[in-house]
Parts: structure tokens; C-alpha cells; sequence
């Protein structure tokens, strides 16, 4: 028993020390990024910054420019040495209508850019030790226009620099970089060396159509509905399925849209959103009724002759999808007017889909950046003669009846005389 006992514990030893083992070859791996070393006197250890900014591929880059500040906090971890803490400048990062985009995914590019190396060979301290600052993002230094919305990044990040003694002063010798939990302490170590710094910021940068009324900016995207034909019902509700995905750099996930009556005799619109148009909840603003899209999600709309489905200031370069239902006896068409750039489709019979996608060369059509229109136009063409005349013609009625009333005499008058002759026969 006693063996079996020694026996036992020998297999767990072995199988605790593989797991040892095991645990040892893993941990380099997941090690935490190295600091930035290499300072001499004279000449600090540097770290940098990067600055990303996304926006719509079909957005031109604005001038803005961001600023950032290191503030002191400790040296060895006494607060009260914040006095003679050396205030360290970072280096402003402007972007331009010149820039060329990192990288491009999903109809968003991404400008990046690194900020000058920090903290200058000018900057001098009163003494050894880790001096300790947080590095943040100084907010709303780019005044964004009526139609533009830009997003300020509010991480905070830990810089230590471990500064040591030199024969002549002092120097930076080495800097570590931390990200920050809601508390602001420190939560995981990072890379911030200069053309690779993962100390990074993010903003996103959007423009609208221009306007938060329906019926004012021609920018505004539209889906605008008529019938024709001879036989055309103008009363007539057609379906529709829409579509709208707005860029992930937009600031907004819900948008709005409304049903408008179009005068063309006074070039005008008119709000008119109702149950007939929209079977979910319908909402009311000071522009009038309207229905809520989410960003990505299907929604079925009808319209009648002339009513349009108009979105309020939505994002430029937001893709979208909008397409028809076959009907019978109707044939489906849509223009399609991107910016002024017009591309048409016709469905080849009646009772046939038709969509935007149809007339981009199978693609979702995008809203652009442009004081033109944004706009789709589904015209659906009823049959040349749909009804058969199968009636009675009022006018020919007399004729009729004369005809009728001749035609029974005559039969009247044929079995009058076959009955007489079998009379005679019977004698």
C-alpha cells in the first residue's frame, strides 16, 4: 500500500513539474512590451505618439490640427515633488487635404501620423528618479463647421521616466508607457517607441448633407416615387425595402427619414408621413412625423405617385440599398443621381425588382460630398391597355333587343308548325 502511496505522488511531482515546464516556455510570449532605453547624457531615451484619424473615403481631409499635454503627477511617487517637475512639450500634429490614408476598410481611411520625439535633449532635471507624468488629448482645438462633427479621444496615458545621474546632469535613461482603467491607474504596458509608438490617439471625423430639414437641401438623400401610363393607379401604394449604413466614423447609429407629398407645379414638399407609408412606430418632430432607421438594418416603406422618402442629414459616404417590389403589371425603372452623376436602369418585363444596386453596376449607391443631388427615382409604367371591354355598349341596346325579340319569333313560329304537322300525321 505504502508503494503505491510513494508511487502516486512521484506521478503527480512529474506531471506539477511539466506544467512548471509548460508555463516557463509560455510566459516569454506573453511578456510585456520593453521600455524605451538607450539614454546617455545629453541625449534623453525618446518615446513619440500617433495620432489616427478616420473619416469617409469619399471625404476630403480637413485642416485640423491636435495638441496634447504631459502633466506631472510624482517623482518616486511623492505628489509634492510636482513643483520642480520640468514641464516636457509635445509636438502638435496637423493633417491636410494633402495627406495620403494609411489604410482604407469599408468605405472609412485612416490618416496616421507619429508626433516629434519626446522629451527634448533641452529638457533638464533637478535630480535622479522615476518622474512620472500622464499624457492626454487637449479637447476641441478643431472648430468643426454647421455640417461637421469630429470626436476627440479620451484616453489617458502613464509615462515614467527613469532619469539617472550623469557626470554633467542628469539624463533620461529609460521610459515606460501605460494605459490607464476608468480610475486613471495604470492597466497595461505598451510600446511607445518612435516609429512604431502604440501610445496612440483616435478621432473620428463626419459631414453631413447639410441640413436637419427634410424638405430645405437638395443633398438631402431621396427616394422619390411616380407612376405612368394611361392606366397608371396614382393611388396606388408600391413597396419598397431600405437600406441605410452609415460609415463607422459617423458619431450617430439612428437616422432620421420622412414621407413627403412633391408639387411639381411649385417645386415644393410637404411632410405627410403616415401608417400608409410605414407600419412600425412612427415618431414626430417639429419637421413632422418621420420614421427611425438604424444603420445597417432593412426597413419597408410604401409610397404612392409623387411621395418621397427624404433622409435628414445623414453622413456623407453612407452606402445605401433601396429597391422595388415587382408589381404585377407594371414595369420598374430607377435613375440614379450620385453628385450629379446619373446611371439609369429598366427592368426587361413587368412584374420585375428593381433596385439601386441595378443601376451602380451591382454595387450599393453612396451619398457624396457635393451641394447636388443624392437621390433615386423609381418610375413604374403601367401597361398600354390593361382592360378588355367585355360589357354591353348602352348605344347598341335597342338594336339588340330587336334582334332577340325576331329571333324568338322565328323559333316560336318553327315549333308551331312542326307541331301542326305531326297533328296531320297522327290522322
Amino acid at each position: 500500500m505504502k508503494q503505491k502511496v510513494v508511487k502516486f505522488l512521484k506521478q503527480v511531482l512529474t506531471m506539477a513539474l511539466a506544467i512548471v515546464l509548460c508555463l516557463g516556455t509560455a510566459l516569454p510570449a506573453l511578456a510585456a512590451p520593453t521600455p524605451v532605453t538607450g539614454g546617455s547624457e545629453g541625449n534623453h531615451a525618446k518615446i513619440t505618439l500617433k495620432k489616427t484619424l478616420n473619416l469617409a473615403d469619399n471625404l476630403t481631409v480637413p485642416s485640423a490640427t491636435f495638441q496634447y499635454t504631459l502633466t506631472p503627477e510624482d517623482i518616486d511617487g511623492d505628489d509634492e515633488q510636482i513643483t520642480v517637475m520640468p514641464a516636457i512639450s509635445v509636438s502638435d500634429i496637423t493633417f491636410s487635404s494633402t495627406d495620403t490614408a494609411a489604410s482604407t476598410e469599408d468605405g472609412v481611411a485612416s490618416y496616421s501620423k507619429e508626433s516629434a520625439a519626446f522629451p527634448a535633449n533641452s529638457v533638464t532635471f533637478p535630480r535622479a528618479g522615476v518622474y512620472t507624468y500622464t499624457l492626454a488629448e487637449t479637447p476641441n482645438t478643431y472648430i468643426p463647421g454647421a455640417t461637421e462633427t469630429i470626436t476627440y479621444d479620451n484616453a489617458t496615458y502613464i509615462v515614467k521616466l527613469y532619469v539617472k545621474n550623469g557626470s554633467n546632469g542628469c539624463y533620461v535613461d529609460t521610459v515606460e508607457a501605460w494605459t490607464t482603467d476608468d480610475a486613471g491607474q495604470p492597466e497595461a504596458k505598451i510600446d511607445p517607441t518612435p516609429g512604431s509608438s502604440d501610445m496612440e490617439f483616435v478621432n473620428n471625423y463626419s459631414k453631413t448633407t447639410g441640413s436637419e430639414d427634410p424638405c430645405e437641401s437638395i443633398s438631402n438623400l431621396r427616394l422619390l416615387k411616380t407612376v405612368a401610363g394611361d392606366y397608371a393607379d396614382k393611388s396606388k401604394y408600391f413597396t419598397f425595402t431600405v437600406k441605410v449604413t452609415a460609415p463607422s466614423s459617423a458619431p450617430a447609429a439612428t437616422y432620421k427619414a420622412y414621407v413627403a407629398n412633391y408639387d411639381p407645379t411649385r417645386d415644393t414638399y410637404t411632410v405627410v408621413t403616415s401608417p400608409d407609408n410605414y407600419s412600425g412606430t412612427i415618431q414626430n418632430d417639429t419637421y413632422g412625423n418621420y420614421i427611425e432607421f438604424t444603420s445597417g438594418i432593412n426597413e419597408t416603406i410604401k409610397l404612392k405617385h409623387y411621395q418621397t422618402l427624404i433622409f435628414a442629414d445623414m453622413p456623407i459616404g453612407t452606402f445605401y440599398e433601396m429597391q422595388e417590389a415587382a408589381t404585377p403589371d407594371y414595369k420598374g425603372k430607377v435613375d440614379l443621381n450620385q453628385g450629379g452623376t446619373i446611371t439609369s436602369y429598366t427592368a426587361p418585363g413587368e412584374n420585375m425588382a428593381v433596385s439601386t444596386n441595378d443601376a451602380n453596376s451591382g454595387n450599393e449607391a453612396r451619398i457624396v460630398q457635393t451641394q447636388s443631388w443624392n437621390a433615386a427615382a423609381f418610375e413604374n409604367e403601367h401597361a398600354a391597355a390593361p382592360i378588355t371591354p367585355t360589357g354591353v355598349i348602352i348605344d347598341n341596346l335597342p338594336f339588340i333587343l330587336l334582334l332577340a325579340v325576331a329571333v324568338g319569333a322565328l323559333i316560336l313560329f318553327v315549333a308551331v308548325k312542326a307541331r301542326r304537322r305531326r297533328g296531320y300525321t297522327s290522322r
